[in-house]
């Protein structure tokens, strides 16, 4: 599979409790990275178990808002990689952060990242690598 937990996925939401941010990385790259910024919905939504974003469709605008990049990081994955409308969360195990992290519905050039697949784009082959900021 595509998720490979370092603890169970029913412990995130303590973790993500004693966090105010959350990374997505690409593995051994990181200058391939994006932060919530504190607060915000993504860890908001680790908190209740959920995947990142899950209920919403943030606009481009909301996305820049909630994220930014790191220092030296590629700035172009923000909005791009990150914004999605709310029109699949209705389906089968979307509700379920144990199956599935981020999905961009109608963004092909964003995350899909659940257990069947895990990339910054549709048809890419990058690993990503979630990291929640416990002190």
């Amino acid at each position: 599979g595509f998720l490979l937990w370092d603890v169970p996925p029913a412990e995130v939401p303590a973790l993500a409790a004693q966090a105010t941010r959350l990374r997505i990385q690409q593995r051994n790259a990181p200058e391939m990275a994006v932060e919530s910024r504190p607060n915000c919905y993504p860890i908001e939504n680790l908190r209740r178990g959920q995947p990142i974003g899950f209920g919403l469709g943030p606009s481009r605008e909301e996305i820049q808002e909630a994220w930014t990049t790191p220092e030296g990081a590629a700035a172009e994955l923000i909005p791009g990689r990150l914004w999605h409308t709310k029109y699949h969360w209705h389906r089968k195990d979307h509700d379920k952060l144990a199956k599935k992290i981020y999905h961009c519905c109608d963004n092909g050039d964003g995350i899909h990242w659940d257990e069947n697949f895990c990339s910054w784009t549709v048809g890419g082959d990058e690993d990503l690598e979630l990291y929640i900021d416990v002190p």
